[in-house]
């Protein structure tokens, strides 16, 4: 099994496909990587442990029929949250 730092050097700009550099916001007790990765285009949130490589909405579909479930927040929004300390508002707004 691959260790976050390894998964991280593999890993390319979706739209880019540049190399990503990862800097870590303060973990939360008990929980995983949060911090943010950024390429030459565009920067991702890491939400415990788990990047998220995309742009626009980070919502919840439904794959009976693919329709949205929730919106959800942008993945900006998302980045913007860690920045400013707000770890677990956006774990919450990724889980609701």
């Amino acid at each position: 099994m691959l260790s976050f730092e390894q998964l991280v050097e593999i890993l390319q700009c979706p739209h880019c496909s540049g190399p990503l550099s990862y800097a870590p916001v303060a973990k939360l007790a008990g929980h995983g990587e949060y911090g943010i990765l950024t390429c030459r285009c565009r920067r991702y949130p890491v939400i415990d442990g788990i990047p998220i490589l995309m742009s626009g909405r980070v919502g919840i579909i439904s794959h009976w029929n693919d329709y949205a479930v929730h919106l959800g927040p942008t993945a900006e929004e998302l980045v913007e949250a860690l920045e400013r300390g707000g770890q677990v508002d956006a774990l919450i707004d990724c889980l609701s």
